[in-house]
């Protein structure tokens, strides 16, 4: 009689990081749990993609949604809003959620667009993209 297989747990890390941000909670969960930490697009051995959305990030975890069937999600940060995204796009997949500090720019445009974190969100995004424009990622 073969044990059961472990629930799987996916990592998404934050945007300044790569999937090597969990590598202390990889190995502490590592006896209980399948432990996947993915690199997001351009972080760690993952190739960048210009203009990449939330949902071309969701994609690289669809496989391991897939294989399991159901997974835990954590997230922090840029990686919250991608969990997030996964949660409310196949909740039956998604056995659990733990995020903090997730991304979510688009729900101060959405809710509260003019309001001082709102302005200031939008003053930061449009000076990096003016930085980046101008070679200086």
């Amino acid at each position: 009689m073969s044990a059961a297989p472990k629930p799987a747990v996916v990592l998404l890390h934050a945007s300044g990081s790569s999937a090597r941000q969990w590598d202390a909670l990889a190995q502490a969960l590592e006896p209980c749990f399948q432990v996947h930490a993915v690199d997001l697009l351009g972080h760690g051995r993952q190739p960048g993609r210009p203009g990449a959305t939330v949902h071309d990030e969701a994609a690289l975890v669809q496989p391991l949604l897939q294989a399991a069937g159901a997974v835990h999600l954590v997230g922090h940060s840029y990686g919250g809003a991608v969990a997030m995204h996964l949660a409310a796009a196949q909740p039956a997949r998604v056995l659990s959620l733990a995020v903090y500090e997730p991304v979510l720019f688009s729900l101060l445009a959405e809710h509260e667009p003019w309001s001082p974190a709102a302005r200031e969100a939008f003053a930061l995004a449009e000076a990096m993209r003016g930085l980046v424009g101008a070679g200086e990622a």
